[in-house]
């Protein structure tokens, strides 16, 4: 008896009993926790966060482009009849050959010199390097660099003609314009591909003064939204392209607007040890290029091809740049320049989330958020059996555990003596009949 009474407590089998708790704080709980979990999964995940597009990150590519100022916006330098407008020195604070220049240290401790966009950018994939300051040093080969001895080191290969670099900052870098181009590519089936051309585009702005000068700022991604000025000052969402001659829709801004959008003074030191500017130093920024053809509450745009994006300036804190070129004259390697030009170096990062609708996708959504109303049953009867007053009343209730059916059948088998009493079910006849 007792080995027969363990073989079916080891291999007892559990099922659901359903038990009407009249209890109103367990009903209240329970109820809560649904309407909770239905206003998450409705309201939040479906609804505000739209889980139930299909999405798809994009693949893209970009490029930068550098016009200096001109007296005609529409001219090229590189072409006949367009000349440069730039700021003269004394207008220029940084500048030394300003009258008005008396911080010598840190505020204007260089000459200025100027530079067209050829010559103060240096361009690579995805990033674009805008020099705001030159150093030059002229180097000759020494002896031990053109013969050296075998038995006695070589300290020093090149020696400098000069007793320091000479150094120059260069002038109205600000005034320069910045037209940025990109596009992006989906998987072919999910069919999106677009250029900067076709898109409307915008700057997010962290600067208050520029967010309260523009006429029709946007508080959020979508445009078709207008921004509500007084719950928000920053950030804002300003309209930066331009169109073309051709109809074209282009990124096109000045340096200062782009800098002044990212919160990003040249001449202050801010992040930087003292008696250091980002104008002297370098700095490395962020381009961020976010599409979205979708927005909270409202799903895809009417047609799900209208992408628009937004482009942000993110400042790399603690941040210098600087690279360094070496030219040799034409007709000997005894003589070299040594070129280091600091400045903004601009890398390029292309984010987003495109999304279509997909009832697959809206399936899933709402089958994997149907465990939760399990997790809602689950902690309101923990609260019953556990925490409640009555928690060992509910339990009882709950839980209800059998005679051991299971020791007739074992002693039968075994020989031993059966009753002869046959079990009766007044209610439905035994799926399996007893067998004498």
């Amino acid at each position: 008896m007792g080995l027969c009474s363990n073989l079916d407590d080891l291999l007892s089998y559990s099922t659901v009993k359903e038990v009407v708790i009249q209890d109103k704080r367990l009903g209240f709980m329970k109820y809560t926790l649904m309407i909770g979990i239905a206003i998450f999964i409705l309201l939040y995940q479906i609804l505000y966060m739209n889980h139930y597009l299909l999405t798809q990150e994009p693949t893209g590519t970009i490029r930068f482009s550098l016009r200096g100022p001109t007296a005609n916006a529409s001219c090229d330098v590189l072409k006949t009849n367009c000349d440069n407008d730039y700021r003269m020195f004394d207008e220029l604070p940084y500048c030394q050959q300003n009258p008005a220049c008396t911080d010598k240290k840190i505020g204007c401790p260089y000459n200025c010199t100027y530079l067209d966009a050829v010559g103060l950018s240096d361009q690579q994939e995805r990033t674009l390097l805008i020099a705001s300051r030159t150093e030059q040093m002229n180097q000759t080969k020494t002896p031990c660099g053109l013969n050296p001895p075998p038995n006695k080191q070589c300290k020093r290969v090149w020696d400098n003609s000069q007793a320091a670099p000479t150094s120059f900052y260069i002038a109205d870098i600000e005034s320069y314009t910045l037209m940025i181009d990109h596009a992006f590519t989906t998987t072919e089936d999910f069919g999106l591909t677009k250029t900067a051309r076709v898109m409307q585009g915008f700057l997010e702005s962290q600067n208050k003064t520029q967010c309260d000068m523009d006429p029709h700022p946007r508080k959020t991604f979508d445009y078709n939204v207008p921004w509500v000025r007084g719950v928000d000052d920053v950030p804002c969402l300003l309209n930066s392209t331009n169109r073309t001659a051709d109809g074209s829709e282009l990124f096109y801004n000045s340096i200062s607007k782009l800098l002044s959008a990212g919160n990003i003074e040249l001449d202050k030191a801010g992040d930087l040890p003292q008696m250091k500017t980002h104008r002297k130093e370098g700095l490395l920024l962020m381009v961020e290029v976010e599409y979205k053809n979708s927005r909270p509450w409202w799903g895809v745009y009417p047609n799900y091809q209208d992408v628009s994006y937004v482009l942000r300036i993110k400042p790399v804190d603690e941040s210098t740049y600087k690279e360094t070129e070496v030219t040799y004259k034409a007709t000997e390697d005894m003589n070299r320049v040594v070129l280091t030009r600091y400045g903004i170096r601009m890398t390029a990062l292309l984010i987003g989330s495109l999304g279509k609708f997909d009832m697959t996708t809206l399936l899933l959504q709402l089958t994997s958020s149907l465990g939760l109303i399990a997790v809602a049953t689950l902690i309101v009867d923990y609260a019953a059996i556990y925490a409640l007053k009555d928690r060992k009343r509910y339990k009882k209730a709950k839980y209800e555990k059998t005679e051991a059916f299971g020791q007739d059948i074992l002693f039968s088998s075994h020989g031993e003596k059966q009753s002869n009493d046959v079990y009766e079910d007044n209610s439905d006849d035994p799926l399996i009949a007893t067998v004498n």
